[in-house]
């Protein structure tokens, strides 16, 4: 059973997520789709320090809660429509929001 605090963390988290995603997509690696229906915020620019600047142009960087997608590899795919973006590495995990840089296909 989860304490209070536990509950509610989880709660913000969902409230973050719902109000800060701009994207519903899927996750693929390998060819198998390991999650659908993820809530993800896409960004070109991230972080205090300019991340976008140490990666080359065509970067995107995807947020997304990790209650609902644990771990991501580098050469997965989130499919969100038809934009496809390769992971390239994961630049953040605080416990609740996982951040990773992608590249556009």
């Amino acid at each position: 059973m989860t304490d209070r605090f536990g509950r509610l963390q989880a709660r913000v988290d969902r409230v973050a997520e719902a109000r800060l995603s701009d994207s519903i997509g899927c996750y693929e690696q390998d060819s198998l789709v390991l999650a659908t229906g993820l809530s993800l915020q896409v960004d070109r620019e991230w972080g205090d320090v300019g991340a976008a600047e140490a990666f080359g142009a065509g970067v995107r960087f995807v947020t997304w809660r990790k209650e609902a997608l644990t771990s991501v590899e580098r050469g997965g795919v989130f499919v969100i429509g038809g934009l496809r973006l390769t992971v390239e590495r994961k630049l953040s995990d605080d416990g609740g929001f996982v951040t990773a840089a992608c590249m556009e296909e």
